[in-house]
């Protein structure tokens, strides 16, 4: 499953240097591009492009068919907000925002709905015309509907992306500004059917395009893991490191985190150097915490599983007690990474984590925990 999956990003990122430049089918596209910005050039006098800022960034538009009227955003004005729209009655929108959880750290990055988040790569891709562009299917493994963001290069108009159902989507970037950085950001929500091609116009005024792999839309694929796949990641990881150590049943562990284009990854190693048994699970980005956001991982070993906590917690958390369904109480304290306050523990099978209680700094208590993750 891994060596599979390592081909298929291989692959992935082999096509992003071959990425179209200028087919004759974005043709008409540009056609309708130039028609457009004439009209509102025209309008800019009345006022319009205030309007064009505080509103709607998509337009949806079905082959052959009129113009829907965009998605109002309802986020106030420095919010991050850049995309949304409506879909089954429910509302969705996607946000450029801070993933840090203490100052003066800061990790700009994309979040749907207010999670799921997605790191902001600094740079871009070689040989990707349009710029960096990741994909989110939410609910692996069934045929649904996902997210997808742009970020774009300096100068690139009418951007468009085409569905695999026949739909055209007009997406109208915004710049959104996060952690003192500008962004210029599109996004929108793809059906099951995929996205077939993503096209623009560059500073220079050359059409481009680029083609995503199907396999991106794939529920069978590796791909459809629940985290974002990103074709970009010019740049290596934002953060990473030890988050917690510790022995179980004798046996030492210890659990690293690395933050980059593949999410949150979480690392956990058991055993001496040189003898390591070792387990992973990557996931999108979490937001910081209201109280504390835990993820679990099993270890199967011939003397009896081992289960990893593992985590953030909210800000100004100075340490933690977790009791343990034996009758055992350990004190956490949180390792901060790229902002980030981290915390890690290991118990042998059979055990449970049942409470989890937060305390600040002068020992007053924050929170208490009592529903966690459970293994399947």
């Amino acid at each position: 499953m891994l060596t599979d999956e390592a081909e298929l990003r291989r692959r992935l990122h082999a096509e992003a240097d071959l990425a179209e430049v200028g087919p004759a089918p974005v043709d008409a596209v540009f056609r309708r591009c130039r028609a457009a910005r004439t009209r509102r050039i025209s309008a800019l006098g009345a006022g319009a492009a205030l309007l064009a800022a505080a509103v709607a960034v998509l337009i949806v538009r079905t082959s052959g068919g009129p113009a829907a009227k965009p998605p109002g955003l309802t986020a106030p004005p420095g919010s991050g907000v850049f995309a949304a729209g409506t879909a089954n009655g429910k509302r969705w929108w996607l946000a450029a925002v801070n993933l840090a959880g203490l100052r003066p750290w800061c990790l700009p990055g994309v979040v749907v709905n207010g999670q799921n988040g997605d790191l902001l790569q600094p740079g871009f891709l070689r040989g990707m015309a349009v710029g960096n562009v990741a994909f989110l299917a939410p609910d692996p493994g069934r045929p649904a509907a996902g997210f997808a963001f742009l970020r774009l290069r300096p100068g690139m108009t009418c951007v468009a992306a085409s569905l695999g159902g026949g739909t055209r989507l007009d997406l109208r970037p915004v710049t959104v500004s996060v952690c003192g950085q500008r962004f210029r950001l599109a996004g929108f929500r793809w059906p099951r059917q995929g996205v077939t091609r993503i096209t623009a116009r560059s500073a220079q005024g050359h059409p481009v395009s680029y083609t995503p792999p199907a396999a991106i839309f794939d529920p069978a694929s590796p791909f459809q893991a629940g985290t974002w796949v990103n074709v970009q990641g010019a740049a290596g990881s934002a953060a990473g490191g030890e988050i917690g150590s510790g022995r179980v049943g004798g046996t030492p562990w210890r659990m690293d985190v690395t933050l980059g284009p593949e999410g949150e990854c979480f690392t956990a190693h058991l055993g001496r150097p040189g003898d390591l048994g070792s387990a992973s699970i990557c996931a999108p980005v979490s937001v910081p915490p209201r109280d504390v956001t835990l993820t679990s991982v099993p270890f199967a070993r011939p003397a009896g599983a081992v289960a990893w906590y593992m985590g953030t917690v909210r800000a100004g958390t100075a340490y933690l007690r977790a009791h343990l369904s034996d009758g055992r109480t350990i004190r956490l304290v949180p390792v901060v990474l790229g902002g980030r306050p981290y915390i890690a523990m290991g118990v042998r099978d059979g055990v449970r984590l049942t409470r989890l209680t937060l305390y600040g700094a002068h020992g007053q208590p924050l929170a208490d925990v009592t529903s966690f993750p459970r293994f399947k």
